[in-house]
Formats: C-alpha cells, sequence, structure tokens
C-alpha cells in the first residue's frame, strides 16, 4: 500500500496491536522483516477474506472489474473472487454499521473523479500483507480520477483515531490501465481464485526463501 511509507504515529492501543503482529513478508525497501516461520499469523494462511484495502495491496489485487447499476457500483476482484458495494443511490453512511470485511461504502461522482466513503469495518483483517493494523473505528475516503478512457487513478486516505494519532494519506496516487481480460488467463475474463482450507497447508512449500520484496520468506531465524 502506498501510504505504508508514511505510517503516522500510533496510539498506545495501535501499537499493542501492531506488536502481535507475525508476517511472513519482507521488504528492504521499508526496513520491514519477516517473522520465523513458526510464528506466522496472517489471516490469509487461515484462508480468512483480505478485506478493504488489503485487496488491492495482493498480488494481482490490482485485477478488478467495475460493474455499474442504477444504484450502486460493483468492485469485484480476481483475488478471492469476491467484491464490495458501494451505493450511490445517495443514502449516507450508517452511524453503526454491521462490521464487515470489506465495510460499507457510498460513491459520488464529483466531475470526473469517483468519491468512495467507507466505514463498518471489523478489525480481523491487516490493511497489507507486511501486517499494519486497524480497530473498527476506521474510515477511508477513496478517489476514482478518469484519466481517460483506458486509465484510472486511485488515492486513498484512512482514518483511525484508535490506532492511529492522525489520519493516514492520502496516499500517493496509483494508476490502474483498462484490460481486455485478466493477463493470468488465456481464456477468462476472470480467473475463479479462492482460498481452499483444504489445500492451504501446501500452499508455501515453494515459497521464496528470501522473502524480497513482495515475496513471502519462509526459515527466517
Amino acid at each position: 500500500m502506498a501510504i505504508t511509507e508514511n505510517r503516522p504515529p500510533m496510539t498506545p492501543w495501535g501499537q499493542a496491536k501492531l506488536n502481535q503482529v507475525r508476517s511472513s513478508w519482507t521488504n528492504a525497501a521499508l526496513g520491514i522483516k519477516a517473522a520465523p516461520e513458526s510464528e506466522w499469523n496472517d489471516p490469509l494462511y487461515k484462508c480468512d477474506p483480505a478485506g478493504y484495502p488489503r485487496t488491492m495491496q495482493q498480488i494481482f489485487g490490482e485485477i478488478m472489474r467495475f460493474v455499474q447499476t442504477p444504484t450502486e457500483m460493483l468492485e469485484f476482484f480476481e483475488w478471492d473472487h469476491t467484491w464490495r458495494d458501494i451505493w450511490t443511490d445517495g443514502r449516507k453512511l450508517h452511524d453503526d454499521p454491521e462490521p464487515r470485511y470489506y465495510g460499507y461504502s457510498v460513491g459520488r461522482w464529483d466531475g470526473d473523479t469517483f468519491v468512495i466513503d467507507s466505514n463498518g469495518f471489523n478489525d480481523r483483517t491487516w490493511l497489507d500483507p507486511w501486517g499494519d493494523v486497524h480497530s473498527n473505528q476506521m474510515r477511508l475516503r477513496e478517489t476514482f480520477r478518469h484519466v481517460d478512457r483506458n486509465h484510472l487513478e486511485w488515492t486513498i486516505t484512512l482514518d483511525d483515531p484508535m490506532t492511529y494519532t492522525e489520519p493516514w494519506g492520502p496516499s500517493e496516487k496509483r494508476n490502474f490501465e483498462l484490460a481486455p481480460k485478466s493477463p493470468r488467463s488465456e481464456y477468462e475474463e476472470l480467473r475463479e481464485d479462492f482460498c481452499v482450507w483444504s489445500d492451504s497447508s501446501g500452499f508455501f512449500k515453494g515459497a521464496d526463501t528470501t522473502g524480497v520484496g513482495d515475496a513471502p520468506a519462509r526459515g527466517n531465524k
């Protein structure tokens, strides 16, 4: 996540939650090292949903589709083959929504920019593969700017006073390019990607051993 590089100071509650994270991922540029394999506690390794905005940080997470209806915009992700509802019928965010992995979202157009406000997140997900945390008080503000026919520009700002002492973001701009179909498949529009619990025990057996960049690290001491 682009905002990872500029994490604001954390509250005592947020720091305590972060101290419990044991990620298998490392990022040399950010100075983040993976924990020993025996300590990994990434929710994805139990086939829990990635949640939002982590699904945008996963490998192939940028492969998504927007579907517009008269009352909402659906954002459908290849990762985990799931979606979120972004309501565009003029409703407001609920003051006390049911906690969800992908939150509760409303959207509106501001010229060529689609603005999304979200709340109602549970606190069971990580923000990114490195284990940045959040609470159920998290709110997000996103913009998708329609640059031209084939390009969208995305920014995100996180506000979670229970975890961080100030808002996090806006992020650096991230660009998405229109593709006729998933580049991962010769035939399908989007792959049917699911985390299957019965297969999960062997999922990372062939993972990279160095943990450089976006690869999970195994056997770290």
